[in-house]
């Protein structure tokens, strides 16, 4: 929880007062470890007797994806999920079945490919993604 105490007082040098909303929104994010959408970040919320309206989730996880905490995460066409902002890069593994979501960290990394798509066709890229889409073990007959 100490990064959530970091991103804290960073938000108050920025000049954001301390919300008790997103003090729980991050602390749901970093014990859940994985991207979840607005919906699962609402419902887990109110098990921990935490109410909020699903336009105030949205609100806040735009003010931490402004100030660069959070990232949102596509899967698929109006999938968006949110996980606070990786020090690591990673991918993901999508369950098709149950949508779980896994981090994987790929041995290889894709600057390679990027500073081949840059030579080659003089796009700069400047960021990617890449999901993998599948059946988790806990899904497979």
């Amino acid at each position: 929880m100490e990064h959530i105490e970091t991103i804290n007082s960073i938000l108050k040098q920025r000049g954001y007062r301390r919300s008790s909303l997103r003090t729980h929104l991050m602390t749901l994010l970093v014990k859940r470890n994985k991207p979840l959408s607005v919906i699962d970040i609402q419902s887990a919320l109110a098990q921990k007797v935490v109410h909020a309206h699903i336009t105030t989730v949205y609100r806040e996880l735009a003010l931490l994806q402004k100030e660069g905490f959070v990232i949102e995460v596509q899967f698929g066409e109006n999938k968006k999920l949110y996980e606070l902002t990786p020090t690591d890069h990673h991918h993901h593994l999508v369950c098709l079945s149950c949508n779980d979501v896994q981090d994987i960290i790929l041995d290889n990394d894709l600057d390679a490919a990027e500073h081949l798509i840059n030579r080659t066709t003089r796009f700069k890229v400047t960021s990617h993604s890449l999901e993998f889409f599948g059946t988790c073990a806990t899904c497979q007959p």
